[in-house]
């Protein structure tokens, strides 16, 4: 992937769906349709796709695992929305995480938002089952 910052990346986007846009016939004088290539640019770098960049993984805490938890973890039937890669549609689903303690633990919340994190991307769902 191209080194850009965020903006630069969002304006270039933007450009190239003005030019689809053009090519199937859409009228982007018309209101509705005169800031899409812009939102969709936002939407793919602020949010569907903020996954591919690493600087927005979310920030996790380790907890000294005080009370020896040596039996395995388990955080079921967290929701989550990613993006086909082949066909960018909505791929929606359920993820199960589980891990065995060792020195540290980490808390719930923290492991729904790594998974979140993972699904902001395209890919094809038999990847997305193995990070």
């Amino acid at each position: 992937m191209h080194e850009m910052d965020n903006e630069t990346r969002k304006s270039l986007i933007a450009g190239h769906m003005t030019e689809i846009m053009q090519l199937l016939n859409l009228d982007l004088a018309d209101d509705s349709l005169m800031e899409t290539p812009h939102r969709i640019a936002k939407m793919y770098v602020d949010e569907i796709f903020s996954g591919l960049d690493y600087a927005n993984f979310p920030k996790i805490t380790l907890i000294e695992n005080k009370m020896k938890v040596d039996e395995m973890v388990t955080v079921r039937d967290i929701t989550l929305t990613s993006t086909c890669e082949h066909h960018f549609v909505t791929i929606d689903g359920k993820a199960t995480v589980a891990y065995i303690p060792k020195d540290s633990v980490i808390g719930l919340s923290k492991i729904n938002r790594i998974v979140q994190f993972f699904a902001q991307r395209p890919q094809v769902q038999e990847n997305f089952i193995n990070v």
